[in-house]
């Protein structure tokens, strides 16, 4: 298979929120059982920080309604955003 085919294309979520604060962390959606209309495969999303919600396996997102919501932690792969990259999200807000 062409290495042009494995590529995943990953649509990027900008929210206001993630454009305006320091937050760094995103996460890709590898699953959206029971949540076709909230969550797309293979999209960026915002992860805030919700301690309760780790604790419970679930990971605070701010989904397609702009609004951040609960969702089972086994959904996405949580990235860590490397410090070239967060400079530019800094630079953006």
């Amino acid at each position: 298979m062409e290495l042009a085919k494995k590529r995943l294309k990953l649509k990027l979520f900008w929210s206001k929120d993630m454009l305006n604060n320091n937050q760094k962390k995103i996460a890709i959606c590898i699953k959206n059982d029971d949540y076709l209309a909230s969550l797309e495969i293979r999209k960026i999303y915002q992860v805030l920080p919700d301690e309760k919600a780790q604790q419970l396996n679930m990971l605070r997102i701010i989904d397609e309604s702009e609004e951040d919501y609960l969702y089972p932690a086994s959904y996405f792969v949580v990235l860590e955003l490397p410090e070239v990259a967060q400079k530019l999200f800094a630079e953006v807000s």
